[in-house]
C-alpha cells in the first residue's frame, strides 16, 4: 500500500448539492507537494475556476490524503479544504 495525496475540486449548485463538475488538479507522493500546490490556488483569481462552468455556484477543492493499492484508491482524510463561490455566478429564473 502507498500514501498518496490528490487535490481536487467538486462543483456544488445552490441548494448544496454535488453537480457533474470536477477538476483535477493532480495527485502527489508527499503532503509537502501537495499543500504547495493548494497554497498556489488560492492565489489564482476566483473567476478562473469557473470559466468552463459559470452553472456552477461553489467549489470545493480538497487536499486528500489517500491509500492506493494495485485494486482501489481509498482516500482516508481530508487534510485541507477550501470553498470557492462563483463571482459570476447567476441565479436562472
Amino acid at each position: 500500500m502507498k500514501t498518496r495525496y490528490y487535490v481536487s475540486g467538486i462543483g456544488y449548485d445552490e441548494n448544496n448539492e454535488v453537480t457533474d463538475y470536477e477538476m483535477d488538479f493532480g495527485d502527489f507522493d508527499t503532503h509537502e507537494e501537495a499543500y504547495e500546490l493548494f497554497v498556489k490556488l488560492q492565489c489564482r483569481s476566483e473567476e478562473s475556476f469557473f470559466t468552463n462552468a459559470p452553472e456552477v455556484y461553489e467549489l470545493l477543492i480538497q487536499l486528500e490524503e489517500c491509500e492506493e493499492t494495485d485494486e482501489e484508491i481509498s482516500c482516508i482524510d481530508v487534510k485541507n479544504e477550501w470553498w470557492i463561490t462563483n463571482p459570476n455566478y447567476k441565479e436562472e429564473i
